[in-house]
């Protein structure tokens, strides 16, 4: 199908880019990128997994999983830095100590990354786009047409979930941002996606506000991680409770926030 095949050279192509771009300077929105590239492979991955072809399998998926995953110890740490520098502009003590420590933890990620990358991590993205391009070509509309009434099958279950837990949410969010990457192709290929999908800018808002809290939920993860790695006592503590208490109190604003405007046991990914 020529609408996968352009996707999948698509997204090799940016990934590899933002890799690139990364490798020089370890820029953010270059690290961001590469990730995000990644998942848009990883969401036409899933339609070939779908179809049952047997020309891909998970296994296939290891080493952009292996890239993926480097990708984001570094934008991990990244992202505590700018919380963490967020706080102190905002008139808090400084947290000369704690931003130490991270960028020492991202300096770290970093070497390991472009080691791997520069070793084989390439050559594993390079592999793996030949191996979608083939079985890109045996999928067919009424598979296409079969794997977006799958997915939307299971937004709806998790969707009509009252009490759906946080790893649900999260899963939540996984299957919305999917349907966001590869929805174009339905829109290419029609009669593939049932009718009464909610428009575009409400399925990506209602994903959008899951990361959100989803992100704050981690800060909150990781400022636990980090008071273990730290061996934090004392005045380190306080800095990452800090970083905790307004990450706590964050995830539980936009966990209402999501409540109010996307209700569990609403309709799911089909409108009113």
């Amino acid at each position: 199908m020529k609408v996968l095949s352009k996707a999948i050279a698509k997204h090799e192509e940016d990934a590899l880019a933002a890799a690139n771009e990364s490798l020089k300077q370890f820029d953010a929105e270059a690290i961001h990128r590469l990730r995000v590239s990644l998942k848009q492979l990883r969401a036409v991955f899933n339609i070939l997994l779908f179809s049952g072809q047997g020309l891909i399998g998970e296994e296939d998926w290891k080493a952009a999983r292996k890239i993926f995953k480097q990708a984001g110890r570094v934008r991990e740490k990244q992202l505590l830095r700018e919380r963490i520098l967020a706080l102190t502009r905002a008139g808090q003590v400084p947290k000369k100590t704690v931003l130490a420590f991270l960028e020492k933890k991202e300096h770290s990620a970093q070497r390991k990354f472009k080691q791997h990358f520069t070793d084989c991590g390439k050559r594993d993205v390079k592999k793996l786009q030949k191996k979608m391009q083939k079985a890109a070509k045996e999928i067919t509309t009424e598979n296409l047409k079969a794997y977006f009434d799958d997915l939307l099958q299971r937004i709806n279950h998790l969707r009509a979930m009252q009490n759906i837990s946080e790893a649900q949410l999260h899963q939540l969010r996984k299957y919305l941002k999917e349907l966001k990457y590869n929805r174009s192709f339905a829109e290419e290929e029609p009669g593939v996606l049932m009718d009464g999908v909610l428009e575009s800018e409400k399925l990506n808002a209602w994903e959008e506000l899951i990361g959100k809290w989803h992100d704050e939920v981690v800060f909150v993860q990781r400022g636990e991680k980090l008071k273990e790695q730290m061996k934090a006592d004392g005045e380190l503590r306080e800095v990452i409770a800090e970083m905790e208490e307004v990450s706590s109190k964050n995830s539980e604003q936009l966990l209402h926030e999501l409540t109010e405007r996307f209700p569990p046991g609403g309709d799911g990914a089909t409108a009113d």
